[in-house]
């Protein structure tokens, strides 16, 4: 046994690690597991037709130590370890896990209320007596926990796997009908994270424990939780969190939805529910959890290393796997033969082809797993470029799919053997469950049959409250925003349709969301709506009535008969229409009462019209969301609106925070009590409360430290905010050492990687959306908002600063290793960075940029280039690597109004080359938001010139709408030159943006080159020639960029450029609509649109004078000269509408008026005589002042003559003079725009 278990364990655990206890436990679980075949039933065709698990196994533990390193321990027996579901003395999973967590560690034997069986706690002390939890242990720990919850213990996979998931007891059992219950540990292998066993987060080969729990069971998160407590970990003393994650494999054909699961800022867990496995949609729902083992280790033992875990007594994680990492590491990085691993590829992949013609998925799916080890073998060694390593994800994605096919159709040859009917039900009274779960939906429709059938309740006039709250797993902050925000607008849609709203102005809608809930309150909702007189019409009186008799005709007693008319005089009249006299039925239809009426509509019409970007399936219901939903609440005042969705059924409860991984159930006996009920349970229901206690709370921290949180944009805020329900905040610090990193890496470190507040110091210069890198700018401290009270703040406190201390060494270990190296020697390692399969590498697209560079740089100079000072625009803004005396430097305090072109040429040239360089560094690989960044900072280290660096900087921006552009003439050039390069090549290859797709951001480099030329007054610069130059140097690459699609991205840009414009974030003047405070804001928004159109209309292909036009006219518009120019201009040009063939020629020698020779005079004087107007075709000014000018002899031209005489040549004439003062304002706006404002 002891080999043979050995043999299961060679590639994650040595033997010798083994004791008799182990290996005793572990065999008694297998042998419960096989059992005596209780559920099991057998089909005709020979096979198992279910097999019958129960989250609610009863269990006892085993009060012995787990785990000796020499003694040996009497296993337990069976009848103490587990027992039928249909024993009297069952004992529910979710009741232990109660009992487990109950009790910290340390405090010696306790007995469960359940079972009355003394048991040792499992505490954090190990069984080996030591005083801390080994590795070893802790694996047997888990596997006991999962087996007792009716999962088969697996075995690690034989060959090397990247992560537990490849393992075909995941990838192959998740597919197809078959419940499937299963917990194992797999060493994983990923050759890429070879760093010789120095980095202390980073190993080549480190073990994950897998579970699959197929189907899902709905109390997941407690079982979760629950197996932590069985580690010995204190859930209530630490802040564990569910964090969005959205996992996809596209080799595998793989996504799922879940979460990463954070214990005091440490990822320590992945949860994913599994949608898709194979290309095929799964079928139930397989829930994934993956424990990161030395992670979990390193926090429960507080190691800084992964070489120092405590692996077994006496014996370290470093003694045992340390030279397997430092020889992996240099096998992986550095003696790997490059061509025959190439040889091993193609020959894995000819196995795996051969084997499944054979029809032996399992098989070949193991030459599979050979071919994506092999390629995360040559892709360590740097091997693997563009187009090779499409073409091999594209052969490992059809191999997976072949296999995934091929294990379907096997399985169902076999009568699917282990079932078709979910077989894992969550016990319903568990108190770790949801148990209105558990409720069928005919009991549902009973119960609401019931409910909604009974009389009103007496109530008062004052209207009814209307509570709806949907309980979910965490949601994402932006997914919760979206529910929320439907969830309102679909209610009192669905309220002011059914006529339950009768007083609009005294209804108040409350809106409460947290991570776990959103929920919408109405006060002042009808209990009833109000009856409606309606008038029915029936037929002619003439057929209804007969003429002599004045009795009903047959039709007239059909009429009668159809809608039930008892009185026919009193509920009926004769009644004149335009197609003659008809019979009218007068009718008071009495209103619904609210109850029923909600019951009926309020799945369909609003709970199931909520929607999210990416939505899930994790239960047999079939409804979509995003995150499980786990309860629903629905009240009208006291009363239960009886509804079910997504599995659960409205009751009268909700629920609190997570203690000892179960959520209390609250009881909400009034809709109007709900912010009470929740208050009391120090849930914050109020997205807004909660960010003004986040905010109070650390900004009073932050002064502690003679600081203010860094937020600039409050996008931390709002994050953070939307992550908890009630919001602790704590002050953590890190080694000061630290601060002599780049400050850009540590911000990015602390906001985006763990939603910490850095803290500023107090009087530093911050005049940019990212701070420089001054060594003085940022405290060696950051705040925490932590979820719920915490029982041991300092523990918290200091596991937070464990997991930033490791970050912040991952990132100066990065980073010193890319000091270490010239930044143009990373130039060639973009050769492996995909940009687009078919556009090729990013290597490939900066060569495009270099070619596009100098035709840009002439567009800008040959087109008037404004200085900021002279457009009115803002001095430039400091880049993140400038200092605090950068900003006093000649460069910062004034560029040239003149630049020197040439030099701008060469400096955006030799800019060029290395404008993609740091996304090859170590430290932008691993923090990817650094990119330019950190082009800039390394380039500065290295002795470039500085316009060279801030250019490397002002290459990414913009990187959002409002953010600053580039500044300089020669970033300027490379950042309209990289996105040029992107929106033209992708719209070549068809890649153009969808409604709900835009994977390659052109919509926001669409924005991005409109913001840099409308900023930067490069005034006459046409989106035309830039995207013509691109597709140019696209042809030197032998690819050929189609008119039509340079006309749709032009069109695309337009609509882009449009769409800003209206926006507040383009900084334009206030638009006044000046026509009396009675205007609503629909006309001033009109009024809005009209204006962007009228000067698109005409410089819709050059930005920045669009720009710069709308900047002149907006204030115009309210002033009274501009309505002058307008009447001026639409009295002439309504004659000359539709009249194509006039050409402005006006003879002097056909007028017979003297308005006429006055109004030609004054079109000589102002110089319109001429074919070009006299100002220029951004003169707004200029055009208002001629055309105002003009109207007095326009209007008494237009009083005083007939313009549309009978002669011809005199109608043309007068038509021409017309014609004049319509073109005046052609080259400036389209004024037929503003047409029915003025």
């Amino acid at each position: 046994m002891v080999k043979r278990l050995a043999h299961e364990h060679r590639s994650g655990t040595p033997t010798m690690l083994f004791s008799a206890a182990a290996l005793q436990v572990r065999a008694c679980v297998r042998t419960v597991w096989r059992g005596t075949g209780h559920g099991v039933r057998w089909s005709p065709c020979g096979r198992v037709a279910s097999q019958r698990l129960s989250w609610s196994v009863p269990r006892r533990r085993h009060s012995g130590p787990l785990c000796t390193h020499s003694a040996s321990a009497t296993p337990p027996s069976s009848g103490e370890t587990l027992r039928a579901p249909g024993s009297t003395e069952n004992v529910r999973a979710s009741d232990g896990m109660a009992a487990e967590s109950a009790a910290p560690a340390g405090t010696g034997t306790r007995t469960t209320a359940k079972t009355n069986v003394e048991t040792r706690p499992r505490g954090a002390v190990g069984a080996n007596g030591t005083g801390a939890l080994t590795f070893q242990e802790a694996i047997l720990r888990l596997q006991i926990y999962w087996a007792e919850r009716g999962c088969l213990l697996w075995r690690p996979y034989n060959a090397e796997v990247g992560a537990g998931t490849m393992n075909p007891a995941t990838f192959l059992r998740a597919l197809g009908p078959e419940p499937w219950n299963v917990a194992y540990e797999e060493p994983s292998v990923r050759p890429d994270d070879s760093r010789y066993g120095e980095n202390p987060n980073r190993i080549q080969q480190h073990t994950q424990f897998q579970v699959i729990l197929k189907p899902a069971p709905p109390n997941s998160q407690e079982l979760l939780l629950g197996s932590y407590a069985a580690l010995g970990i204190d859930i209530d003393a630490h802040d564990i969190r569910f964090v969005e994650d959205n996992w996809e494999s596209p080799a595998l054909g793989a996504w799922g939805l879940g979460y990463e699961v954070w214990m005091d800022g440490c990822e320590i867990t992945q949860y994913t529910y599994f949608q898709q496995v194979g290309g095929f949609s799964l079928d139930p729902i397989a829930l994934e959890i993956t424990y990161g083992m030395e992670r979990i280790l390193m926090t429960v033992q507080g190691k800084s290393h992964f070489k120092d875990i405590l692996y077994a007594p006496g014996i370290t994680y470093g003694e045992v796997f340390l030279q397997n990492e430092i020889e992996m590491s240099r096998y992986n990085l550095e003696e790997a033969d490059v061509e025959r691993q190439r040889h091993l590829f193609d020959l894995s992949e000819a196995e795996a082809r051969e084997l499944l013609q054979k029809r032996l998925p399992i098989p070949a799916y193991h030459y599979v797993l050979r071919t994506s080890h092999t390629f995360n073998i040559l892709d360590a060694r740097g091997a693997v470029g563009v187009a090779e390593r499409a073409a091999y994800f594209r052969r490992m994605r059809s191999l997976a799919r072949e296999v995934a096919a091929l294990w379907l159709e096997r399985r169902a040859e076999l009568c699917f053997p282990l079932g078709q009917q979910p077989a894992i039900v969550a016990a319903s009274a568990a108190p770790t469950s949801h148990a209105n779960e558990a409720v069928h939906t005919e009991q549902v429709q009973r119960d609401a049959a019931d409910t909604v059938a009974a009389p009103g309740r007496q109530t008062s006039g004052e209207g009814a409250t209307l509570l709806i709250e949907i309980g979910t797993e965490e949601l994402p902050p932006a997914d919760l925003d979206a529910a929320v925000e439907q969830l309102r607008e679909h209610l009192l849609q669905l309220l002011h349709s059914s006529r339950l709203l009768p007083d609009a102005g005294r209804v108040k809608v409350h809106v409460r969301a947290t991570p776990r809930r959103h929920a919408i309150l109405v006060e002042g909702v009808a209990h009833k709506q109000p009856d409606q007189w309606t008038q029915i019409r029936g037929p002619p009186s003439r057929v209804a009535i007969d003429a002599q008799t004045g009795k009903l005709t047959a039709v007239g007693q059909a009429f009668a008969q159809r809608h039930q008319i008892r009185n026919w005089e009193a509920e009926t009249e004769r009644k004149a229409t335009k197609q003659g006299e008809y019979i009218f039925l007068n009718r008071t239809i009495q209103g619904q009462r609210a109850l029923p009426l909600l019951h009926e509509r309020l799945v369909d019409s609003v709970l199931a019209k909520i929607q999210f970007r990416r939505s899930m399936r994790w239960n047999e219901s079939g409804v979509l969301y995003s995150r499980p939903v786990r309860w629903l609440l629905a009240m009208l005042d006291d009363q239960v609106i009886p509804v079910a969705f997504g599995g659960v059924v409205s009751a009268p409860v909700t629920w609190g925070l997570r203690a000892s991984g179960i959520a209390p159930q609250l009881p909400v006996s009034h809709a109007q009590l709900y912010d009470r009920v929740l208050e009391r349970a120090n849930i914050v229901a109020e997205v807004s409360a909660r960010e003004q206690s986040i905010l109070r709370q650390a900004n009073a921290l932050a002064l502690q430290q003679d600081g203010v949180i860094y937020d600039p944009e409050r996008t931390m805020l709002h994050e953070v905010a939307r992550l908890i329900e009630s919001p602790q905040v704590l002050l953590g610090s890190f080694d000061e050492a630290y601060l002599a990193l780049p400050s850009p890496v540590l911000i990015t470190v602390m906001q985006k990687h763990q939603r910490y507040f850095p803290i500023e110091a107090s009087g530093s210069m911050s005049t940019s959306t990212e701070q420089d890198s001054n060594d003085l700018r940022l405290r060696n401290a950051f705040v925490i908002v932590a979820n719920g009270r915490l029982r041991n703040a300092d523990l918290v406190r200091r596991g937070n600063e464990a997991v930033i201390q490791a970050r912040f060494a991952d990132a100066k270990f990065f980073y010193e290793a890319d000091l270490k190296r010239p930044l143009a020697s990373f130039v060639p390692k973009l050769e492996g960075l995909i940009f687009e399969e078919r556009l090729g590498s990013m290597l490939d697209k900066t060569r495009r940029i270099e070619a596009l560079v100098p035709f840009v740089v002439d567009a800008l100079a040959q087109r008037h280039y404004r200085h900021h000072e002279d457009a009115g625009v803002p001095a430039p803004v400091p880049s993140p690597c400038d200092s605090p005396v950068d900003t006093a430097s000649p460069r910062m305090r004034a560029q040239s109004p003149t630049p020197d072109w040439e030099q701008v040429r060469q400096v955006a040239t030799e800019a060029a080359a290395l404008c993609k360089a740091d996304l090859a560094t170590q430290l932008v690989v691993e923090f990817t938001s650094l990119a330019g960044i950190m082009g800039e900072h390394y380039a500065r280290k290295q002795g470039y010139r500085d316009d060279v660096a801030r250019a490397l900087f002002e290459i990414v921006l913009p990187r959002s709408a409002g953010d600053q552009v580039p500044r300089t003439p020669a970033g300027v050039a490379l950042a309209l030159s990289d996105r040029m390069d992107s929106l033209v090549g992708l719209f070549g290859i068809g890649l153009a943006p969808k409604a709900n797709s835009d994977p390659f951001g052109l919509r926001r480099a669409a924005l991005g080159v409109v913001q840099i030329l409308c900023r930067g007054a490069f005034d006459g610069v046409e989106l035309s020639a830039l995207a013509e130059a691109a597709a140019a140097v696209y042809a030197k690459q032998h690819m050929s960029i189609r008119e039509e699609t340079l006309a749709d991205l032009l069109d695309f840009m337009d609509k882009r450029f449009e769409q800003w414009l209206l926006d507040p974030d383009s900084s334009l003047p206030a638009l006044d609509v000046a026509r009396g405070a009675d205007q609503s804001q629909a006309s001033a928004t009109g009024l809005h649109v009209s204006a962007v159109r009228a000067v698109l209309q005409c410089h819709r292909r050059r930005p920045a004078r669009a720009y710069r036009v709308l900047q002149q006219l907006y204030p115009l518009m309210a002033e009274e000269r501009f309505r002058d120019a307008v009447t001026c201009y639409l009295r002439p040009a309504r004659l000359v509408r539709g009249q194509p063939d006039l050409d402005g020629s006006v003879d002097p020698a056909l007028f017979q008026d003297q308005v006429e020779v006055a109004l030609w005079e004054a079109l000589r004087r102002g110089g319109f005589d001429a074919d070009q107007p006299p100002f220029t075709n951004d003169d707004v000014l200029g055009m208002v002042q001629a055309l105002r000018t003009l109207r007095p002899s326009v209007d008494a031209f237009l009083d005083g003559v007939m313009v549309m005489v009978d002669e011809p040549a005199l109608r043309r004439n007068r038509l021409n003079l017309c014609a004049r003062i319509a073109r005046i304002p052609a080259s400036v706006l389209d004024m037929e725009q503003l047409q029915g404002w003025f």
